[in-house]
């Protein structure tokens, strides 16, 4: 099946009340850094518990087939090289971030209205998974997940929909999310550029036009009809 770069985000916004679990997450600090157009400083910060931001407006141009039908199958939420060649994506402790020090992480897909939790699928160094590997909990600094270097997938796979409706025309506000809660001490967070989405999804070509029978010049014949196109060589067409 086909499946998409890594698509980082062009927008973002604070989650505020949009996950509706009755917390109201304040803004990380210089969100924008992460974006997929950024350059230089690479870092999103927040020292702040129950932080939550939404990044979406990824370029989808020109990752899906151009003809026939698009239907997503998967989504996955990836840490991968940043954008600008330098570094790679993930989230976790600061390395100014004391040895007891911890933060509790929640990561999240959105589908342009609506929010799903996605499982951590690996525990880094310093870390503790939930009993439903929904929250990360990290200790000590330099602690992230999931890599310093080189790309991982942080969470979804190629035939999850993570319980959403995902709909190709609308994949410029697709994102994803991530939150910080249950601070121990004064951690300090980061999400640094590379993360996006990878999409894998099921193309159907279009249906063809099927040769049909016409008369002209009073003869029966066979007219070759492609998409779009009705091409008569010489003649009459009768109908």
């Amino acid at each position: 099946m086909p499946t998409t770069d890594i698509i980082g985000p062009t927008a973002n916004a604070a989650i505020g009340t949009g996950l509706g679990d009755g917390v109201t997450y304040a803004a990380w600090s210089q969100p924008q850094r992460i974006h997929a157009t950024a350059v230089g400083s690479s870092a999103t910060v927040t020292t702040t518990e129950n932080a939550g931001h939404l990044w979406t407006g990824g370029d989808f141009s020109g990752q899906f087939t151009a003809t026939g039908t698009n239907v997503i199958n998967g989504v996955e939420l990836v840490g991968g090289t940043d954008f600008d060649g330098s570094g790679a994506g993930n989230i976790g402790n600061a390395g100014s971030t004391g040895a007891s020090e911890a933060a509790v992480y929640k990561m999240y897909l959105y589908n342009g209205s609506a929010y799903a939790g996605v499982e951590f699928i690996a525990t880094p160094s310093g870390g503790s998974l939930s009993g439903d590997a929904l929250a990360l909990t990290l200790t000590g600094g330099n602690k992230r997940y999931r890599s310093l270097s080189g790309t991982g997938v942080f969470g979804g796979a190629d035939n999850d929909l993570h319980g959403l409706s995902w709909d190709v025309s609308n994949a410029s506000t697709f994102g994803f999310a991530f939150t910080c809660t249950s601070f121990t001490d004064t951690p300090v967070v980061v999400a640094t550029r590379g993360i996006g989405l990878r999409i894998t999804y099921t193309n159907t070509p279009p249906t063809p036009v099927s040769t049909v029978k016409a008369t002209y010049n009073n003869k029966i014949n066979h007219i070759k009809m492609s998409t779009g196109n009705i091409n008569i060589s010489s003649g009459k067409l009768i109908l």
